[in-house]
């Protein structure tokens, strides 16, 4: 997962967090509100599913 902060410069997580299908999977904490964020995937097979913050 990768960050734009408010204020500062993007940054990305140092590894990459497995996503098992068909359960909740914490992949940040402590992120400040506001904060945008995108995933960044590992693999380029096909990923869906849904999200919540």
């Amino acid at each position: 997962m990768c960050f734009v902060p408010s204020s500062g410069s993007p940054y990305c997580q140092s590894g990459y967090k497995l996503a098992t299908a068909g359960q909740w999977n914490v992949i940040a904490t402590d992120v400040q509100n506001g904060t945008r964020f995108y995933f960044d995937f590992q693999s380029t097979a096909l990923s869906n599913g849904s999200w919540a913050a």
